[in-house]
């Protein structure tokens, strides 16, 4: 009968050398230590149901009961000596007693843990901490993907002694993924995501760069796509800042920052084959800046095979087997009859924020089309217009647009348009504010690191 149990597993990591040198003692070691802990098992209502090697497998009908029994262990001091040297993991789920053999599922996940851990470790999963009665202290030191289990495991670290001890990360652990937070809206772009999918999952081609203009939305394409795709590569995506990369050595260190990793940028080549030895993915934003280190991607690609890179980039990297995937507008308005929908969704998004309504007129959606079109169907531009509304009719928008106000944003190559581009689009909305609003921004300016609406709802008050 399949029902829920709680086991616990352990490990003691010997050596090679310690048995060559004094095989009987070795023995005698392992000996003492499946005789403890079995005792320790019996005593909290448990049995063992398998030794193998240098380990033992047992099963409890409580979750209490095998964390007492590893208490019991933990403080036997007949095996004090030994205790750094075992690795223990506790889980509870289901399984079937078959003859006092047990099959399940489960059982997976335990061994695949009791890989992953450290000598002197004691390992729980949050299922086994959840069937606690009184769950122990503990904290939780990774989300980790075990190899034949679906979903990644929540694993604990236990502290019987009150005091937190450090290991290495996780056997077969990967930094966890640092991607930018998942838009709630994303319009359009659904065959662009298609297409980096068939480039990077279907082809696996090594380095593809996404390549546009300032406010084409490079980035939030490419955030969209990292988050849509975590399971494939079982959350192996890390974020790479280019933007302010000014050497190649500093690209590598924004590198390592990315992936958690505490060597230096010398130490990463050599540790990067193990960070990625499976499918990965390093997704480099804003590199227009950094295309001189282009070659640094190129070197970290042939140093692990497994890793491919997504680039965002106003500029090619011109590396060997680049793809390129070049965006326009979100709308193609060089159709005969395009697909308004993404643009009017984008533009109603950010008009409902600037708490303006624009109702979907037929007049007001020719207004819409006439701006979209006008502003090339840049989404960044888009959403700018779509904040006038607020205060601007959309007849007044679209004068604006005829009459170029926004006509000096750069869409050139150079790295520092990006920067003059912002520049301009904020100039141009100052300018539209009245005398008070303008103050207001002056005063809210002089805080060196930023406000809060608190603080500025107070400023308010005093203008």
């Amino acid at each position: 009968m399949v029902r829920k149990y709680a086991f616990l597993q352990t490990d003691f990591e010997g050596s090679s050398a310690a048995w060559d040198a004094d095989p009987q003692n070795a023995k005698r070691e392992i000996t003492l230590l499946f005789e403890r802990t079995e005792t320790a098992v019996v005593n909290a209502g448990g049995r063992v149901y398998k030794k193998r090697g240098d380990g033992q497998a047992a099963v409890f009908d409580r979750s209490q009961d095998a964390l007492a029994a590893v208490s019991q262990l933990q403080n036997d001091p007949a095996s004090v000596e030994l205790r750094s040297r075992i690795r223990i993991v506790l889980h509870w789920g289901e399984a079937e007693d078959v003859g006092g053999e047990f099959l399940g599922a489960c059982l997976n996940v335990v061994g695949r843990l009791l890989d992953a851990g450290h000598p002197g470790q004691t390992l729980a999963t949050s299922h086994f901490l959840n069937s606690c009665e009184k769950p122990p202290i503990s904290k939780e030191i990774d989300r980790l993907r075990l190899r034949g289990i679906g979903t990644p495991v929540e694993v604990h670290q236990i502290e019987f002694d009150g005091t937190t001890r450090d290991f290495p990360p996780l056997r077969g652990s990967s930094p966890p993924n640092n991607l930018p937070r998942l838009h709630t809206e994303f319009f359009g772009r659904q065959s662009e995501l298609y297409e980096l999918s068939e480039l990077l999952i279907h082809q696996h081609c090594p380095l593809v760069t996404i390549l546009g203009f300032g406010g084409v939305g490079k980035t939030t394409l490419a955030t969209q796509f990292a988050h849509s795709v975590l399971d494939h590569y079982q959350d192996r995506i890390w974020w790479v800042r280019a933007d302010h990369a000014f050497s190649a050595e500093h690209l590598l260190e924004q590198t390592c920052h990315a992936l958690r990793f505490e060597g230096d940028a010398a130490v990463l080549k050599d540790s990067l084959p193990t960070i990625c030895r499976k499918p990965s993915l390093l997704i480099f934003d804003c590199f227009e800046s950094a295309v001189e280190f282009g070659q640094v991607v190129h070197q970290l690609l042939e140093i692990a095979p497994q890793m491919q890179a997504l680039v965002t980039s106003r500029r090619r990297l011109e590396c060997e087997h680049e793809q390129v995937l070049e965006l326009g507008g979100i709308v193609n308005t060089a159709l005969a009859r395009p697909n308004w929908e993404p643009g009017f969704a984008l533009f109603d998004h950010a008009a409902v924020r600037a708490a303006a309504s624009v109702v979907r007129s037929r007049a007001n959606q020719r207004l819409i089309k006439s701006i979209i079109t006008r502003v090339d169907a840049i989404p960044l531009a888009i959403q700018l217009c779509g904040g006038r509304a607020n205060h601007l009719s959309l007849e007044q928008i679209d004068a604006q647009l005829a009459q170029n106000i926004l006509s000096t944003l750069n869409r050139t190559n150079n790295s520092s348009d990006r920067h003059r581009s912002m520049a301009t689009v904020i100039k141009a909305s100052f300018d539209l504010l009245d005398a008070n609003e303008r103050q207001l921004i002056a005063m809210l300016a002089s805080f060196k690191k930023g406000f809060y609406l608190d603080v500025a709802n107070e400023v308010t008050k005093l203008s």
